[in-house]
C-alpha cells in the first residue's frame, strides 16, 4: 500500500502489507484482505495501530473459526450430564465479536467511526464539477483580506495602526502571502 494522505489515525507512516509471522493463516488473510479494502477506499492504516490491526484480524480469525466449527457440530452440542447445551463456540464467537467491533472502530474500519474522522482524513472525492464550486483564489484572498482588516479596525486598532506607521499604508493581498 502506498502513502496515502488519507489516513485512519493520524500518523503518516503506513501499516506494513505483510502480516506478523505470529498470525494464523486465517488472520493472515484477513489482514491482506482488508489492508486491500481500506486502501481502495482511500484510506491507510497507520503503522502506529499495528497492534490494534493485528488484534482486529485475530478476532475476525477467531469469528471465522467458530462459524467452522458451529457449521460442523451445530449450534447445540452434547453437554453430558447437563444435557444439549449451546456451542462453546458461540460463546467465544460472542466475545470475539465485541472485540472486533472495538478495534474496527478505533481503527476507522466502521461508516460511523470514518463519518467522525476530521476532513483532512477524508478520502477526496472526484467531482467534476468542483472547478464550478469554488472561488477564484484571488477574490478569496481578496475577502480575507477585507474580513482581516475589517476584524483589526473593530478589535485591535492599535495594531492596524502600527502597521500602517510602519508601512505607509494598510495591509493589501501581497502582505497576506
Amino acid at each position: 500500500m502506498h502513502p496515502n494522505k488519507n489516513t485512519i489515525a493520524g500518523n503518516r507512516i503506513p501499516i506494513s502489507e505483510k502480516p506478523p509471522k505470529h498470525l494464523t493463516k486465517v488472520a493472515a488473510e484477513v489482514w491482506r484482505d482488508t489492508l486491500k479494502k481500506v486502501s481502495s477506499a482511500g484510506y491507510q492504516i497507520d503503522a502506529l495501530d499495528t497492534e490494534a490491526f493485528t488484534a482486529f484480524c485475530s478476532a475476525a480469525a477467531t469469528i471465522r473459526d467458530c462459524d467452522a466449527l458451529i457449521e460442523k457440530d451445530g449450534l447445540c452440542v452434547d453437554g453430558g450430564r447437563e444435557g444439549v447445551k449451546r456451542h462453546p463456540a458461540a460463546s467465544v464467537k460472542n466475545s470475539a465479536l465485541t472485540q472486533l467491533r472495538a478495534y474496527a472502530s478505533s481503527l476507522g474500519l466502521t461508516a460511523s467511526s470514518r463519518a467522525r474522522l476530521p476532513a483532512e482524513f477524508q478520502p477526496e472525492e472526484e467531482n467534476e464539477f468542483a472547478q464550478f464550486d469554488e472561488e477564484p483564489k484571488e477574490i478569496s484572498r481578496q475577502k480575507n483580506l477585507e474580513s482581516t482588516l475589517e476584524s483589526l479596525r473593530k478589535y485591535q486598532p492599535e495594531v492596524l495602526a502600527a502597521f500602517v506607521a510602519e508601512h505607509g499604508r494598510e495591509p493589501n493581498i501581497e502582505d497576506m502571502s
